[in-house]
């Protein structure tokens, strides 16, 4: 990992440079480092929540970190130079060897805060490749064994400061009860399944609705839950809480180019603290599973069971969504933190708390169609076909010939036959790909089949195929060069909403180039190979669509095509 040596190049010089400088210069920083860190850490969440979310929601943590103990840092290292004008003497060897220990200190705590800072920042799980936690099979944040830092400075400054903030630095909101597990929090952070997920949620985006609870097992949900949930509720002494949160558009906690809300459940943190010892080290729990709002006041229940669940919605107002989280009965909640966002909550034997049997099945609901036993398990597998029309208006360069409800790719490739990034899951599902296969006539194990795309489970995908749209006139083959260039591509449904193309196939001899990226949707013609388009090849765009609706329209620019394909639910 590039980041190790980094690290171990940093510790090193400035154990060496204070170790010249000598043991009262290199005690004096430490303090001053001690100092600074601990302001920063205390006021993080005021700077973050106050100023610095308003200009870069994403790195506003990050930020909020790193800034204010670089000038603290300064402030103190000024201030001990101005009132401190004589230096105290010792032997070469004394400041050598303890002037190097308390620099190898101070080194310690400053690397830790900037590597804690740093992945509390919208750069991707993996840093210089340092990524200390991951996704479980479970869709539980857990340890990666060897992910960490061969020099631990970042665990180092979290459980100095942790510790430091019940001790000589005390509070009555210390880190160790409100802000526990910082490397764990700061690389949940950054671990996120949708490339458009939204890291950090503003100040008044998502209010808690409600708070509810009751202690297991628990058996009043309804049957279609009971199946998937019975391992959970069916424990003794375990308590179900369960948070019921609104999520305002009009501070957008949305996601992507389709004002789509998702939400992973690793993004959803919730802090507890043991009622036997609330001296005790508090304990994050994710959820395991969640309650939206679909019609009225009817729910759906999704369970978060494996990493690439997530709950969304696409409400134009407002969105409601409650999580749910099995805790030990000795537990209880302090602190619900969504998206980064603090929401308080209240105590658990305050009457705000509701237990009614009843009220909780309700919130609850039913399971959501997606995980039920005759659900489809994705949009794949279906393969239905929808019939496409004429052309209508000018000619585009881009006509569709075949509509299908399908995450298919043409012909699949080996993993070990391509060429370019690709990054798919463990069920060899791509997620992000700008890569060409090489096509053999050698066979393909299940290990090492890439076949299909990842589709979300509150989402289906439609491939379409499409052919070269020949111009007769020079007229026709004047605006179709245009078209290609500045023309939307998309699919209408029967709601009006519109969808650009996530990804494209285009199957040619020998091989395939596949191409996805949920950061980079293709909006305009030009961004798709059709203009490289040779006889015999063929090009299939995909899109994410909602579920439950009716594609009516294939548009390129002002040509038009009349399509039917219904999605299901």
């Amino acid at each position: 990992m590039i980041i190790n040596f980094i690290i171990l190049g940093f510790v090193l010089f400035m154990a060496y440079w204070w170790g010249n400088q000598g043991v009262f210069s290199a005690v004096l920083h430490t303090a001053a480092v001690i100092i600074a860190g601990a302001l920063a850490f205390a006021t993080w969440e005021p700077i973050c929540i106050g100023l610095a979310m308003k200009a870069n929601a994403a790195n506003a943590w990050g930020v909020s970190l790193l800034i204010p103990f670089v000038i603290y840092l300064q402030i103190f290292r000024i201030s001990y130079d101005k009132l401190i004008k004589s230096n105290v003497h010792f032997s070469t060897m004394i400041n050598m060897i303890f002037g190097g220990i308390f620099g190898f200190i101070s080194a310690m705590l400053t690397a830790g805060i900037l590597v804690i800072g740093i992945s509390f920042m919208a750069l991707g799980p993996n840093i210089l490749g340092y990524q200390p936690y991951l996704l479980g099979p479970d869709g539980r944040v857990s340890q990666q064994a060897g992910g960490g830092l061969w020099i631990p400075v970042d665990t180092t400054a979290a459980n100095f400061f942790t510790k430091l903030s019940v001790g000589a630095f005390s509070s009555k909101t210390p880190l160790k009860a409100y802000m526990p597990n910082l490397v764990q929090q700061a690389a949940a952070y950054r671990i996120h399944v949708d490339g458009n997920a939204t890291l950090s949620a503003k100040p008044g985006s998502i209010i808690l609705n409600g708070s509810y609870t009751a202690k297991t097992p628990f058996a009043a949900l309804d049957d279609s839950i009971m199946k998937v949930m019975r391992n959970d509720v069916g424990k003794s002494n375990q308590r179900l809480v369960i948070f019921d949160t609104k999520w305002l558009f009009t501070k957008p906690p949305y996601n992507g180019v389709d004002s789509t809300l998702r939400v992973s459940p690793s993004q959803v943190q919730l802090v507890t603290y043991d009622i036997n010892d609330p001296e005790a080290p508090a304990t994050l729990f994710q959820p395991i599973g969640a309650a939206k709002m679909i019609e009225g006041e009817q729910r759906t229940f999704l369970a978060f069971k494996d990493a690439q669940t997530m709950v969304a919605a696409t409400n134009p107002k407002e969105d409601f969504i409650a999580f749910v989280f099995m805790i030990p009965e000795t537990q209880a909640p302090r602190d619900l933190l969504v998206r980064r966002l603090r929401l308080h909550v209240p105590d658990i034997a305050d009457k705000s708390f509701i237990k009614e049997e009843s009220q909780i099945t309700a919130l609850m609901g039913k399971l959501d169609p997606s995980q039920s036993d005759t659900a489809v398990a994705s949009s794949d597998n279906g393969g239905t076909e929808g019939s496409v029309g004429n052309r209508e208006g000018f000619v585009s360069g881009m006509l569709a010939t075949e509509i299908t409800l399908s995450n298919k790719l043409p012909i699949q490739f080996s993993k070990n036959r391509y060429n370019g990034p690709m990054n798919v899951n463990k069920d060899n599902e791509i997620m992000t790909i700008d890569a060409e296969g090489t096509i053999s006539n050698d066979p393909i194990s299940n290990a090492n089949a890439i076949k299909e795309f990842y589709v979300p489970s509150h989402k289906a995908m439609v491939r379409v195929h499409v052919d070269v749209d020949k111009a007769q006139s020079l007229l026709g083959r004047s605006y179709a060069s245009a078209a290609m260039v500045t023309s939307q591509v998309t699919l209408v449904d029967n709601k009006d909403n519109r969808w650009f193309p996530a990804g494209y196939a285009h199957q040619k001899a020998g091989g395939i180039r596949v191409v996805k990226d949920p950061d980079k949707p293709l909006q305009v013609a030009k961004q798709l190979p059709i203009a490289d388009m040779r006889n015999g090849e063929s090009l299939y765009l995909y899109f994410e669509v909602d579920r439950d609706c009716v594609i009516t329209r294939y548009e390129l620019g002002k040509s038009i095509q009349q399509v039917r394909l219904t999605v299901p639910k």
